[in-house]
């Protein structure tokens, strides 16, 4: 992969997790989860343009950003992130799960 290339990758990857993502001790995510997300967000940052090592670059980089994978076989658990879209909803499932008070 050439430098331009990985800059180009490294900048994409920095906006997904800034615009898409939320960061916390008491969050993660599978990797199939978050993967197909950033796919959807390179294609269209990047306009179509294809990676050669989209996944791995992908891993290497949230690694890098310190980010810790739990080891799953091939899909691994991102520990201290999720998408925003994710974080709201289990607040809403914790909401919906809670006794109801009686007046």
């Amino acid at each position: 992969m050439s430098t331009i290339e990985e800059r180009r990758f490294a900048h994409a990857l920095t906006r997904f997790l800034k615009q898409e993502c939320v960061r916390g001790a008491q969050y993660s995510i599978a990797d199939e989860q978050l993967f197909p997300r950033f796919r959807a967000f390179w294609k269209q940052a990047s306009k179509g343009f294809e990676h050669p090592a989209l996944l791995g670059q992908f891993r290497v980089g949230l690694a890098q950003r310190g980010f810790q994978a739990v080891p799953g076989g091939k899909k691994p658990l991102w520990v201290g992130l999720t998408l925003r879209d994710q974080k709201h909803k289990s607040q809403r499932e914790k909401k919906s799960s809670s006794p109801i008070q009686q007046a």
